[in-house]
């Protein structure tokens, strides 16, 4: 679940991958994959590909300097603390809405933190999902859609509204 992007030998940390690995077999065991979740995301390896993540094409606008300072705050992070700058942002009628848009810090966090969670919540997530997944979206439910129609024998279509109309469902009342 985790994309990053190509590093130099063209493979994700070795250490990472094993860490990843180790969650999804612990997915079942709560105690044990939340125990090696708090090892990866004190993990500066891990951090760095969240971070890759977050600043795609970072190495134009930033020195390594900055980027392992940014990494050492991770490690010091106050997670009660939770710290962002609000930007408006247009609307269609003229008006403005604001938006409040986390610090560089809080936003590889929470990269990473989403990272485990869709690992972990993967279990309770049905096939049928496809809106706020990675990887999946209109096109994948439509393509869903398309295949169920083709492999139904056949299809009935009617209009519910006409049969709750004609019966009687104020015995449903009592029984609520």
């Amino acid at each position: 679940l985790i994309e990053s992007d190509k590093y130099r030998n063209g493979r994700l940390n070795r250490y990472v991958k094993h860490q990843i690995i180790r969650l999804n077999k612990h997915r079942s065991n709560p105690q044990a994959f939340w125990h090696v979740a708090n090892q990866l995301m004190k993990s500066n390896s891990y951090l760095v590909t969240c971070f890759n993540n977050v600043f795609r094409g970072w190495h134009r606008n930033m020195s390594y300097g900055e980027v392992w300072k940014i990494i050492q705050q991770l490690h010091k992070l106050d997670v009660h603390a939770y710290s962002y700058h609000i930007v408006n942002i247009p609307k269609g009628n003229g008006e403005t809405r604001p938006l409040g848009v986390p610090a560089p810090v809080w936003r590889v966090y929470l990269h990473g933190w989403n990272n485990i969670l869709l690992i972990f919540m993967s279990l309770w997530i049905p096939e049928t999902q496809h809106g706020f997944y990675p990887g999946r979206g209109t096109m994948s439910s439509w393509k869903q859609i398309y295949q169920e129609v083709l492999a139904s024998r056949n299809i009935y279509e009617f209009d519910l509204r006409k049969f709750f109309d004609s019966v009687n469902l104020d015995y449903l009342q009592d029984l609520l």
